[in-house]
Formats: C-alpha cells, sequence, structure tokens
C-alpha cells in the first residue's frame, strides 16, 4: 500500500525553481521490501527515475510534484495526512529509532 500527502508549497529553491513550488510525497505504508519494491514500481510507472528516491531510513520516499501526484493516485496510492500517517506509527521518536524519554518525578 502507498500513499500520497496533501499537496505542500515549497520554498523556491533547487528543484522548485524549475518544477514548481507545489510538492508531495509518495510512500509505502510500511518500510517492507514488499512495500519498497512497489514503491519503486508505481515510481517507474509515473515516470520517475530511481535517483529520485529519498532513501531516509524512517520514512522512504519520492516528492511529487502536482501532475505525478495525479498519476500516483490512478496508479492506486491514498491519499493519507503525513501526520496522521506519523502518529499511527507511534511519532518521530519511535520512526526515527529514538526511544521516548520517560520523565519520573
Amino acid at each position: 500500500m502507498l500513499y500520497v500527502d496533501r499537496l505542500f508549497p515549497a520554498l523556491p529553491t533547487g528543484k522548485a525553481k524549475t518544477r514548481g513550488t507545489l510538492w508531495c510525497h509518495l510512500w509505502p505504508a510500511t518500510n517492507t521490501p514488499e512495500n519498497l519494491q512497489e514503491l519503486h514500481e508505481v515510481a517507474q510507472a509515473i515516470g520517475l527515475k530511481r535517483c529520485y528516491f529519498q532513501n531516509h531510513k524512517w520514512f522512504p520516499h519520492y516528492d511529487l510534484v502536482p501532475s505525478k501526484r495525479k498519476l500516483a493516485i490512478e496508479q492506486g496510492a491514498i491519499e493519507k495526512s503525513l501526520p496522521e500517517w506519523i502518529t499511527e506509527q507511534g511519532g518521530l521518536r519511535v520512526l526515527s529509532g529514538k526511544k521516548e524519554v520517560k520523565n519520573e518525578d
């Protein structure tokens, strides 16, 4: 299962200077080999190069412009709020591999 979040404005630097200032993410529901394979297959199907892949440990993803977002949804990606997904995964500390610090008063 793959997700796309809402388009958000990016600062007009780097790629955003030439590709537009609205972006979103395409990412797998979970970081498993099968889901990563699906991510790469869909990315290829919508015309993304493998070198665009951002292999962050806790959030492997591709950045998408509006036209690629539309194509990803046509390929089966589900619209999902990124903050909601992060919460469902246990929060940023869990995703990044950092342990929760308990305050014992």
